[in-house]
């Protein structure tokens, strides 16, 4: 019951928060890999 009740309390409200992310950033964004020279295309 108590492992239940968790189970809603945690994960319920982080996935409609992960939607709600996935929903509002759709657009194409350039992920990099590298902290210190953001603009090498070679680690995007």
């Amino acid at each position: 019951m108590f492992n239940r009740f968790m189970l809603i309390v945690v994960f319920v409200p982080l996935a409609v928060i992960l939607i709600a992310l996935a929903v509002a950033n759709r657009d194409p964004v350039a992920f990099t890999l590298d902290p210190f020279n953001p603009g090498n295309p070679a680690l995007t």
